[in-house]
């Protein structure tokens, strides 16, 4: 009965039924592309999101003897996230110092264009960690290393130039010198 109904309605009315998740996906992606040729990128905060399945991220590229591997999921839907965005947050950066081998292999799944906005690790951005167990010792603390230069060239952007993400080192170290000269400015 539906599809008599919308048959006979004409082939726009047809648009507003369509159910069909590809056909969404395919639409949302071009759009999306179109207003990153026009510097506008639109992304989300994070890649590893399961509720996706289905929608933004296939099942079957996930499967592993049978069942989904949340492993396999983990490791490389960035790749299939990049079909459909531009651009992605990276939350994973504030709450450690990736390695030049995870930066190479992060970084390996994606087009060129496609970019990442990161957080500058806590180790550095933090001027008193919170009192929470994961921070352990260090736990409503001073941070010693609070806007310290050197640990973030070091750490940081040191590693991400490794890979050849120059372009990107170069913003965080920018943002990172202004904020060292705001924080000077501040009262004692």
């Amino acid at each position: 009965m539906f599809a008599q109904c919308t048959a006979s309605m004409g082939p726009m009315s047809q648009e507003l039924f369509e159910f069909d998740e590809d056909r969404k996906l395919n639409r949302l992606a071009a759009g999306i592309q179109s207003l990153a040729t026009r510097n506008v990128f639109l992304g989300t905060s994070s890649w590893k999101y399961t509720g996706w399945l289905g929608r933004i991220y296939s099942n079957s590229r996930y499967m592993s003897r049978g069942k989904f591997s949340r492993r396999k999921f983990e490791q490389t839907c960035i790749e299939e996230y990049a079909e459909t965005f531009r651009t992605v947050g990276g939350d994973f950066s504030f709450y450690q110092f990736p390695s030049a081998d995870y930066w190479t292999n992060l970084f390996a799944q994606v087009p060129d264009g496609f970019t990442f906005g990161l957080k500058v690790p806590e180790d550095i951005t933090v001027e008193r960690f919170p009192n929470l167990n994961r921070y352990g010792k260090r736990a409503s603390r001073q941070n010693d290393e609070f806007l310290n230069d050197s640990l973030l060239d070091g750490l940081f952007l040191q590693r991400l130039a490794e890979v050849g993400a120059s372009a990107c080192a170069r913003s965080i170290s920018a943002a990172s010198t202004a904020s060292r000269s705001n924080s000077s400015r501040r009262p004692a």
